[in-house]
């Protein structure tokens, strides 16, 4: 079959939390797990489904092996919006104009 996917996904299995936004205003905050993850998308495991079209807020947290040798922490955060649902969670489609990678510090 042929692969239409524009980005190569990821069996990656990372915390999220995904913030409902709606009318300017986040109205609710969970946590989840990605299953795969791509520049374009995530699936997120979730017991939460939300109707296609509904726009998230996101961050999905990436740890980082530094040049030190310690271990640090990475977020991709921005917006997106449901394309699909399935009884084991959503998937979520990426804004790339609202999207980036940023450095976090653990505590």
């Amino acid at each position: 079959m042929l692969e239409k996917r524009r980005f190569q996904r990821y069996d990656l299995q990372l915390e999220a939390s995904i913030s409902v936004y709606d009318d300017q205003v986040f109205k609710k905050t969970e946590k989840g797990m990605t299953r795969d993850i791509s520049a374009g998308g995530a699936f997120v495991q979730s017991s939460s489904k939300y109707p296609v079209g509904t726009s998230l807020y996101v961050e999905v947290y990436l740890p980082v092996n530094s040049n030190a040798g310690n271990i640090q922490s990475s977020k991709l955060q921005g917006q997106g919006c449901v394309i699909r649902n399935t009884p084991l969670g959503f998937a979520v489609s990426f804004d790339a104009n609202d999207c980036d990678l940023v450095p976090e510090t653990l505590s």
